[in-house]
Order: structure tokens, then sequence, then C-alpha cells
């Protein structure tokens, strides 16, 4: 079975300005097919009728909006007269209904912030009253290169984009993607995303939705972003340096003597920082490059699970 014919009758049409400014055209179109029509259904999908959306055939300023009903008007069930409303608004390409099914890129986005307090490894330094700062970060330490216990913390103030489209199949994956960071290059909303920055904090998946032909569930994705990335940094420090090969206990200058010129090393008693080579300032010889141009080294840890975003067509 298949449409033969399907074509406007010139009556009756009718016409409404709405609310939004918008114009709503009602017209009633001939159908014919050329057998019996038993199931609605067929009409679903036919190549020769308009679906929701599509450009009205004489006036490209009107898209179908919707067909209220449609009569019989034989009793072989061949010949309908249809109701269709044509509309002259149009869904802009990012426009998003979580009840009706346009297509999978079709998303609402809505950003907000989340509050973060972490600690602070390290900051910029005064020392004369907060006139100069030094620059560049160091260690938050006493002027004796001394790490304070406890430290400095911080409030982040961490950008969210709540994504949220309508999707025809859900993979059962999506509900691992909580804490999952991206690996590649995205784009969300417009915004330019590297590698590293974007978290998925959660995902939402709604009840089955249907709509015409299509069934899909509106998924929500709750997107967190970090510029400088998720990998922890942590100052290297501790009470053990590795000299000459050799673990050793960290030793300090014990800058509260003050009878001699020499001062004595003592063990340290708390973590202190160490460079690259596992070494504390102090395990250097004051008259030693290293001693004055000591530099604390910091290690990136990885635990998040990265993966690529790009397979989930943000944009």
């Amino acid at each position: 079975m298949a449409v033969t014919h399907f074509r406007r009758r010139p009556n009756p049409r009718s016409f409404s300005l709405q609310d939004d400014g918008n114009i709503e055209v009602r017209e009633q179109w001939f159908l014919q097919t050329d057998a019996e029509t038993v199931d609605p259904l067929f009409f679903y999908g036919d190549p020769a009728l308009p679906a929701v959306g599509v450009q009205h055939p004489e006036n490209p300023w009107l898209r179908l909006k919707g067909v209220p009903s449609g009569t019989a008007i034989d009793k072989s069930l061949t010949a309908w007269n249809c109701d269709l409303v044509w509309t002259t608004k149009t869904l802009d390409p990012d426009y998003h209904e979580p009840d009706r099914y346009d297509d999978s890129l079709r998303a609402t986005k809505r950003w907000s912030h989340r509050i973060l307090e972490e600690p602070v490894a390290k900051a910029y330094v005064s020392d004369d009253g907060g006139s100069t700062f030094g620059g560049s970060p160091e260690p938050v330490a006493s002027t004796a290169g001394e790490i304070y216990v406890p430290g400095l913390t911080k409030n982040r103030y961490l950008p969210v984009c709540t994504y949220t489209r309508n999707e025809l199949s859900v993979p059962s994956a999506i509900l691992s993607l909580p804490g999952a960071v991206n690996s590649d290059s995205i784009t969300i909303d417009g915004l330019a995303v590297t590698a590293g920055q974007a978290l998925i904090a959660s995902v939402e998946v709604s009840e089955w939705k249907r709509f015409f032909t299509w069934s899909f569930r509106t998924v929500t994705y709750e997107i967190v972003l970090k510029p400088e990335g998720w990998d922890d940094v942590v100052l290297n420090q501790g009470l053990i340096i590795i000299k000459s090969g050799t673990p050793e206990r960290a030793m300090l200058y014990d800058g509260l003597d003050v009878d001699s010129d020499e001062r004595p090393l003592v063990q340290a008693t708390e973590p202190v920082p160490l460079n690259s080579s596992s070494r504390n300032r102090d395990s250097y010889d004051t008259a030693s490059p290293d001693y004055t141009n000591f530099t604390p080294h910091y290690r990136v840890f990885r635990h998040l699970t990265y993966t690529a975003f790009s397979a989930y067509a943000f944009s």
C-alpha cells in the first residue's frame, strides 16, 4: 500500500496570529492511497507525506507543525481529508524540547558554578606586608623553608555545564561515565575545552518517551571544567632523602644555634621539600649553587579515568 496522491485543497484554509508573534496556517489536504488503509500508523514515514518541521511546498516561510486530524471520506478507506497546521516558527538547530524528538544533536546548555575547597600547594609570597610579591609561586612555608601544617585552603569556583538532550539509544556504558575526564579536545556550548579539563560529575537518564514513531530518553550530563586539569599536583616532600644513591634521614641546619658561626645539622622532624633528585636544600653545602637555587619539585598523580568525549558529540 502506498500514497498515490497528496495535494492541498483550496478550501478550507485559515490563519491565526499567535501570542509569540508567529502565524499559524490551517489547511486541508486530500490524501489518496492505492489500497484500504486499516492501520493509521501506515502514514508514519511515507516518503510522499511531509514530516513535522518540513517546509511548505508552496511557501518557504511555513513549516509543518502537526496534523491534528484525518478523516476518511469514502467507505473503502482509500481517500482522506487531513487537517495540517503550518507555522512560521522555526526550530533553531540548538533548540531542544525534552518531550519532542528532532535529533540527538539538539541540546539545552545551562551554566552554574560548583565550590571546591582545596589545599594551597604553592602561592605568590610577600614579606613586606603585601606591597610586593615574588615572581613565581612558592610552597606555603616559613622564610626558613619549613612547611606550614596545616597549610592554606582556598575556594575554587568551577564552571558547570548542565547538558541535556534527547537520545534514541542510551548505551549501558553511559552509567560508568561519572568521574571520567576527557582525553581529547572538545567543544561545549561553543567553548573550546582542551584534553584533561572536563569531568563528567553525573549522568541522569529519564524514562522512555515517545514522539510520533520515535522512542527516546532525555539524558542530562553535568560537566565540570577545571582549567589546569584534574590531575593532582603534590609537593615532593618527606623525611627521607636520596644522597649518592643511598636513603638517608633529611637533615636541616639548626637555625637556633646562635653561639657559633657553624650551624650544626639536625634531623628533620617534619617533612621537608625535596627537589627532583630527592634531596632537600640543606643536604647541599651552603656555598653550592644547588643550595642557593634549590627548586622544590611537584609530582603529578593521575587516578581518574580518561576517555574520549568526542564519541558523545558534545558541541
